[in-house]
């Protein structure tokens, strides 16, 4: 079995800019440009094209019904703390158990919402380096 002869790992770089190279400067820019021009236009060769759809993607009514949630805590807060003076100790205590619980379940959905979009970018990113 004959070895394999070594190869420099900036060999493919400069086979591809072989064509529009100048050995005193280098790539011109031309080519570069309307090599990535090309690419660009290029459409994937993995899976079929799916066009964007119309209206909030997913991500997004996601962010927006958190943040419903969050102002709706928010009034929760201001209310008891307008009508504080008016409650007995009791009443006050039960308020800001459920105000605090309201508090920790909006923390808890935040917290899900920020690890699935990290997944997701994650993911895309993964996809688009596979891809290139």
């Amino acid at each position: 079995m004959d070895p394999i002869a070594p190869i420099a790992a900036t060999d493919p770089l400069l086979h591809a800019a072989s064509t529009t190279a100048d050995p005193a400067t280098g790539p011109s820019m031309d080519g570069l440009l309307d090599r990535f021009q090309s690419m660009l236009s290029q459409r994937p060769s993995g899976g079929e094209h799916v066009e964007p759809a119309d209206g909030p993607n997913m991500l997004s009514q996601i962010a927006n019904h958190q943040q419903e949630s969050m102002h709706r805590t928010h009034d929760e807060l201001e209310a008891l703390k307008a009508g504080q003076f008016t409650m007995n100790p009791v009443e006050l205590q039960i308020k800001g158990m459920e105000v605090s619980s309201h508090i920790a379940q909006d923390t808890f959905r935040m917290e899900v919402a920020t690890s699935f979009a990290s997944s997701l970018n994650k993911n895309l990113q993964t996809l688009l380096k596979g891809g290139s």
